[in-house]
């Protein structure tokens, strides 16, 4: 909540901003602030060079199965796209109420969408996690679970074991997109 407000009165103190766009100059301190906060959590691992070489390939596939799965889910919209503009256009120029089977077709989507995503996270996260277990040594390994609080990702303090704990570390700070520039640049 405090990062929200203060995320606001950012916000509005930036407006004044004139030779950058006040989004822009949000969107680079938001992404920095994410940075520091993914060094936060990958410093302390303390992982030498050759282990972050070693961790990197199992995130560079897994970031190209992303872009795959974006590119085929442009494809698919780009489908619907046409029929909805003019679904659209006919709703604002003739009152006509946009047909259920295209709004129907949109939801199926959508939840498709959804569940390639959600298997697509599950095996990335499997296979970094098994990348970093290969690479990591106990107290890097400790480090990283204790890095994870619970509250942070919706959980009370003792519902996560050590092995979700290192999951959610796999998924939310080794596969968070800004961390892989990161790790490039502590694996040179």
């Amino acid at each position: 909540m405090k990062f929200f407000a203060a995320f606001f009165l950012l916000m509005v103190g930036l407006t004044a901003a004139p030779a950058q766009n006040a989004g822009d100059v949000a969107d680079d301190v938001f992404s920095r602030g994410v940075e520091l906060q993914l060094l936060n959590q990958l410093m302390p691992l303390l992982m030498t060079k050759e282990q972050w070489r070693k961790v990197l390939p199992a995130i560079e596939t897994a970031r190209e199965a992303v872009r795959k799965t974006e590119k085929l889910e442009v494809e698919e919209l780009q489908k619907l796209k046409g029929r909805m503009d003019e679904s659209f256009k006919n709703a604002i120029e003739k009152g006509e109420l946009p047909k259920k089977e295209l709004l129907l077709e949109f939801q199926k989507t959508l939840a498709k969408f959804r569940t390639t995503r959600r298997i697509i996270s599950d095996i990335n996260t499997t296979k970094v996690l098994e990348a970093f277990n290969a690479t990591a040594n106990e107290g890097q390994k400790k480090t990283a679970i204790g890095s994870i609080t619970p509250a942070d990702f919706g959980y009370k303090p003792d519902e996560l074991k050590d092995e979700a704990r290192l999951n959610l570390f796999a998924s939310e700070i080794l596969l968070n997109p800004l961390a892989y520039d990161i790790m490039r640049k502590l694996s040179l």
